[in-house]
């Protein structure tokens, strides 16, 4: 299985994020507390499996609401 990552913004976030300074912090995606269970459900969702078609929850939000996010983090 082959996985694509084409940057659709994250860098320019990620620059924004690091300007603000010490103490910022965000958390995205499924935390690892969570439990491996609901992790697994949630990469095979979200990338999809040789039974599961791709059901994007994470990076299609990002993609869609990128400009709002970044307005937001300036």
């Amino acid at each position: 299985m082959t996985v694509t990552d084409t940057d659709k913004g994250y860098r320019a976030i990620l620059a924004k994020l690091l300007a603000s300074g010490p103490g910022v912090s965000v958390f995205v995606g499924v935390r690892a507390s969570a439990g491996a269970d609901l992790a697994e459900i949630a990469a095979a969702n979200e990338f999809g499996t040789a039974r599961i078609p791709e059901r994007s929850f994470l990076r299609s939000t990002v993609d869609e609401n990128r400009e709002k996010y970044v307005r937001l983090l300036g």
